[in-house]
């Protein structure tokens, strides 16, 4: 996208702010009014991030060589491969 195309677009910005605002206090349906109030809220304060959890412990040596593994096996893969 040009940057003429996002400065054309960012004149909208604050209308479109104010009808997502609009939406989530006066929308019939509870699901537009949660959708209007999520976007509010990730264009203000970002998008949640989920959190990762692992019950294995890897070195950060550890995951380098299992990347460069993976990579080696990646090349061999494309090297050997025939067109």
């Amino acid at each position: 996208m040009t940057e003429e195309i996002k400065a054309i677009a960012r004149e909208y910005g604050p209308d479109a702010i104010e009808q997502l605002a609009h939406l989530m206090h006066h929308a019939k349906s509870e699901q537009a009014r949660i959708s209007a109030a999520k976007e509010i809220l990730d264009r203000s304060y970002g998008k949640a991030t989920q959190p990762v959890e692992s019950t294995q412990q890897v070195s950060h040596a550890e995951q380098l060589r299992e990347i460069e593994r993976s990579l080696g096996l990646f090349h061999e893969e494309v090297t050997n491969a025939e067109y």
